[in-house]
């Protein structure tokens, strides 16, 4: 007999969430956010630049490359790891927070492109293209498959459309990954700053989340339609996941 389960249980309250913000926005700072809300997690981290989190006291393992072959700290084999290690299930972490997809791309692409065109008199470009993409779309659905909360980091690249329109996507490689990564999420959330010149005092800077579809950006979220604004005044994502847990529990 197969194991059942029910909307009810637990396995339902977890977020898998994307946040795409320029830089300054604060998506490092979002693993403070997740251990404040839920407890002890980890990142798995391809910046090196978790400079803002020195005081938090947050364990990370460092990614240096996709799947290179031999590379126990590959992403890929964490990945492995953390699925089926039960010395990794007993640390009781609540959440992953990946920081970044950027560089987790780059890492792929450049993987690929080496693995197709590295002996090739003639290039191959639209071959990595799909490969990569098919292959980081795949390790993101492992990812978010996870029983755990889910926060993949990303910046943002803007840009126009023939009629003028700007529309802002995951800063990676390639339109068949940008356009995969949005529906593997149930949250898409687009973090803006703005700084605001005071009449008397230093500037301030203001934090918001777009949740919807607003001027090019591409929000969405899963929980009760009306549960978010389509700008939340804040730059904390689990205050959003928090609303949208408490709209399904009422």
């Amino acid at each position: 007999m197969f194991k059942t389960f029910n909307t009810s249980d637990s396995s339902t309250d977890k977020h898998n969430t994307l946040i795409m913000a320029p830089h300054g926005f604060g998506k490092t700072k979002q693993a403070e956010f997740y251990a404040e809300a839920y407890g002890a997690g980890i990142i798995l981290s391809g910046e090196g630049g978790l400079r803002t989190l020195k005081g938090a006291d947050i364990d990370y393992v460092p990614f240096t490359s996709f799947k290179e072959p031999g590379d126990e700290t590959s992403f890929r084999s964490i990945l492995g790891v953390i699925k089926r290690d039960p010395e990794f299930a007993a640390k009781g972490y609540k959440w992953i927070v990946v920081d970044s997809l950027n560089e987790l791309a780059e890492m792929a692409y450049r993987e690929k492109d080496k693995e197709i065109n590295g002996n090739a008199t003639k290039p191959n470009p639209f071959a990595v293209y799909s490969e990569y993409a098919s292959e980081v779309g795949a390790a993101i659905k492992v990812l978010k498959d996870l029983p755990y909360h889910i926060l993949v980091t990303s910046l943002v690249r803007s840009k126009e459309d023939d009629n003028g329109n700007t529309y802002h996507q995951p800063l990676v490689k390639g339109q068949d990954l940008q356009r995969l990564l949005p529906g593997i999420f149930d949250n898409v959330f687009c973090g803006v700053r703005r700084t605001i010149q005071a009449e008397e005092g230093p500037a301030k800077v203001q934090r918001y989340i777009v949740t919807d579809e607003v001027n090019g950006w591409a929000g969405k979220y899963r929980g009760k339609p009306g549960t978010l604004k389509p700008i939340e005044d804040t730059g904390n994502v689990t205050e959003l996941h928090a609303k949208i847990d408490a709209a399904l529990a009422s």
